[in-house]
């Protein structure tokens, strides 16, 4: 008589209770066994018998057979990395090319059948067929001495997304700070790659998407996409990981004797029918609910494997935004689109899925759109039967409702208009300095008006954004226009202070501008916090700093994106720090639900005065993109360029802010600093040339101090072509020129003079040592490195100590050059 145990459906039906086990699902055997209920004994005998195996595996641990073994003849095994339903994965070191690598063991042991062999091997081949850098690759296979096969891998440094959620549970994480937080530890790094974690999530899904795509273009679909089988490196790329039941489209079905493929929380809803063929639309489901599961710290659906299929079949998972409130909406479309119980309702393909997520990391629009309430309401309501009987008595109901639909569809596209506008506004436009607000290119205000009038137009309320066209109208010299907006938002408010701020502007005179001396004393309480933004914004155009923050850091205006883009703008105080602005401008983001230009320029600024050059390139550019006329956002990036090394963008940028606006002198200061730093004297001198005279004393002290740098720079390149009448002439200038600039009360930078003077004197050992030390503190300094390079040439044979300090100084701009080489490919 046949056993239980010789059926050939039994290692399959054990195969998938153990892949349960292995993801901490209590495996429901009702449900594995739907097709075979007699086998449901043999299953559970099985499992226990499989557990018992493990426990005792686990226990000689220590006595692995494999760790310290040679694998054919080439890969030497040093330690167990992990294991899972079909394999062990162990650390290895490749001998022939010297790198380490992970090496994946079938565990025949447990699971010794021609099907898990069979899809050991696929894997394999799977793998190897596919390049695509955001798929874990596949180096080499070959069968141990004991015939059990393995597959040779890339070793991966970092975490699974399963290990990264389970570990923000684990310590309690809510916040998108804590979240972030918590998985860079966890990481072992010292911040996640963006600056907010939803953006993180997402540059994480888009990386999955771009992989699945490279492999769909082979028609191979992974089948099981989940957290646990998305790899997050270090370097914070996403890498898809475990191909183990991955097939090509004419290969297999979705559906084995009635157990699905897949984790249940993560499986689509076709994945369920007997015989569905495999296609895209599953995997993006997948990936799509494993973004679910990030966002919201919990899968889509929950519960035993047969409460989980059990609802994937008669319902869709609770929508997102009602799980977490602070996504944004194009993020929240992209998800539900993702995760359509119909096919044809998804994405057509990975490639598109991607598209939308790097559409969204780019702030442009999305072609994803969320499921209208009706429209939710309407699919949920047809898969009742006895709802699908009252249809035609709802339909008159639902016709009443259209003017509801139509209401709320206009709504949203008033909403995407206001949100493009504001992206592109100019960074600080009405409250930065008195002389930045004037624009004297006709076009170019006539844009910015026009944005303005856009925001006004689309928003619901009469702040902020009439406030910020008074302001600006103001700046243009259109009183009437600023008097006009400032009444209509007293007759909204409604408050005795907003009255009386528009009668004080309503008392202005022309004659007065561009002082802006709008009197801001002996004004009523604020009422309320519109008052209290009011109020906050007028003490920031008025320069009254300190004033400001503390109206603008109420409680009640915490949560009001523009009272804290304001506030960001009131930067100062004992406790400012560039890293709590950098924070600011990320939870500003966060807060707002996108980037504008206005956060870009906040947080790339912050980054370059931390000296995170590389990280801020990318978001300065993006800034640009949305903003191309913004000085300061030109400006910032590039300082970025400069100290990254970058000459041509540097120079291009300065070159584009100062066509912008050429009458700022500080662009010009900056644009001459930089080409003296890369030791371009003439142009140097050509760009001082090309400034706006000075128009203070302190910018003519600034102005006499560039003019001794130029000349000691002049100098320093005299000295090394020998040239030594010529070389003291100019170091005689540069000192003449310092000594104004210090009597003028400008204060120098220390190797200057020092150089000058030293120049001038021939020369000696201790220059070259202050100049050393100066290079070992600012390793990104191009104008030390460089006048090291000329000088030491130049002396006679260097002392025991100058040489160390080189040797240091040469370390430090290597290590500089290294990390930041690192931080941009990053």
């Amino acid at each position: 008589m046949t056993s239980q145990f010789d059926d050939p459906d039994l290692p399959d039906l054990v195969s998938a209770a153990m892949e349960m086990q292995d993801e901490g699902v209590e495996p429901s055997l009702e449900t594995i066994c739907a097709g075979r209920p007699d086998l449901i004994p043999a299953v559970r005998e099985s499992l226990e018998a499989s557990l018992q195996i493990q426990q005792i595996h686990q226990e000689l641990a220590g006595e692995d057979r494999f760790v310290g073994k040679l694998l054919g003849n080439r890969y030497k095994l040093e330690h167990r990395l992990g294991s899972g339903a079909m394999g062990v994965v162990y650390r290895a070191v490749d001998q022939e090319l010297n790198r380490a690598v992970a090496i994946k063991i079938l565990r025949s042991a447990f699971l010794e059948t021609q099907e898990s062999e069979a899809r050991f091997l696929r894997e394999a081949e799977v793998l190897a067929s596919i390049k695509d850098e955001r798929i874990v690759r596949v180096f080499d296979r070959g069968r141990t001495q004991n015939d059990d096969p393995y597959i040779v891998m890339e070793l991966l440094e970092g975490a699974s997304l399963a290990e990264l959620l389970d570990r923000a549970n684990q310590e309690g994480a809510t916040s998108n700070a804590e979240i972030s937080a918590v998985m860079a530890q966890q990481l072992g790094i010292e911040s996640l790659p963006s600056q907010t974690y939803l953006r993180t999530a997402a540059r994480w899904a888009a990386d999955i998407a771009g992989g699945l795509d490279s492999a769909h273009r082979q028609s191979v679909f992974h089948r099981d996409v989940k957290p646990s089988n998305i790899f997050i490196c270090k370097d914070g790329r996403a890498k898809l990981i475990d191909f183990g039941i991955a097939a090509q489209q004419e290969q297999a079905t979705l559906t084995r004797e009635g157990a699905a493929l897949g984790t249940p929380a993560y499986i689509a809803p076709e994945a369920l029918k007997p015989g569905e063929q495999p296609g895209p639309g599953l995997d993006i489901y997948g990936l799509c609910a494993s973004l679910y599961h990030l966002l919201a710290l919990r899968p889509p659906f929950s519960g035993t494997p047969s409460q989980i299929l059990s609802s994937l079949a008669t319902r869709p998972a609770k929508p997102l935004s009602r799980r977490v409130s602070n996504v944004p909406r194009d993020l929240l479309a992209i998800v539900e689109t993702g995760m359509a119980r119909r096919v044809a309702d998804r994405f057509p393909d990975a490639e598109a899925l991607g598209s939308d997520l790097n559409a969204f990391l780019s702030y442009r629009p999305v072609q994803a759109r969320r499921m209208s309430p009706l429209t939710r309401g309407l699919r949920q309501a047809w898969r009742s039967v006895a709802v699908r009987t009252l249809m035609a008595a709802v339909a008159v109901a639902l016709l009443a409702g259209g003017g509801l639909w139509l209401q709320d569809r206009w709504a949203a596209q008033r909403h995407e208009v206001l949100v493009s506008s504001n992206q592109r506004l100019l960074p600080a436009l009405t409250i930065q300095d008195p002389v930045k607000r004037r624009f004297t290119d006709p076009e170019e205000r006539r844009s910015q008006e026009d944005l303005l009038n856009s925001c006004v137009g689309a928003s619901p309320s009469a702040l902020p954004y009439r406030a910020y066209r008074a302001a600006f109208l103001l700046d243009q010299d259109d009183l009437a226009g600023a008097v006009r907006d400032m009444q209509a938002i007293a007759r909204d408010l409604k408050t005795p202070l907003s009255r009386d701020l528009a009668v004080r502007y309503g008392n202005l005179e022309l004659k007065e501008l561009p002082s802006y001396a709008l009197d801001l004393d002996s004004l009523p309480e604020p009422s309320d916090s519109q008052d209290r933004f009011l109020l906050g914004f007028h003490y920031r155009r008025e320069g009254r700093k300190a004033e400001a923050r503390e109206v603008l850091s109420h409680a009640s205006l915490r949560e009001v994106p523009h009272a804290q883009a304001i506030l960001l703008h009131c930067a100062g105080g004992k406790d400012f720090t560039f890293s709590g602005h950098l924070r600011g401008g990320s939870e500003l983001e966060l807060l707002q639900g996108y980037r504008s230009a206005d956060t870009s320029n906040h947080i790339g600024a912050a980054l370059v005065a931390l000296g995170r050059y590389a990280e801020a390139v990318p978001v300065l550019e993006e800034g640009i993109q949305l903003a191309p006329t913004s000085t300061g956002l030109h400006t910032n990036l590039a300082r970025a360029a400069w100290r990254l090394g970058d000459r041509d963008k540097a120079l291009a940028c300065y070159e584009t802010s100062i066509r912008l606006r050429p009458e700022y002198l500080k662009t010009h200061e900056l644009l001459f600093d930089c080409l003296l730093d890369f030791m371009e004297v003439e142009s140097a001198r050509e760009a001082l040339e090309a400034a706006p005279a000075p128009f203070n004393s302190e910018s003519l002290a600034r102005y006499r101090s560039d003019l001794g740098e130029l000349e000691t720079v002049a100098a320093i390149r005299l000295h090394a072509e020998k040239d030594f009448d010529a070389c003291h002439a100019k170091a005689e200038e540069a000192l003449d020129y310092f000594a104004q600039a210090q009597a003028d009360g400008h204060k120098l930078p220390v190797e200057r003079p020092l150089i000058a003077r030293a120049l001038l004197e021939g020369g000696n050992d201790k220059v070259c040592q202050d100049l050393l030390q100066e290079l070992i503190a600012e390793p990104w300094n191009f104008w030390l490195l460089r006048t090291v390079h000329i000088w030491r040439p130049t002396q006679a044979e260097l002392s025991p100590e100058t040489e160390s300090l080189l040797f240091n100084a040469l370390a430090a701009v290597a290590e500089y050059g290294i990390a930041n080489h690192l931080s941009l490919n990053r």
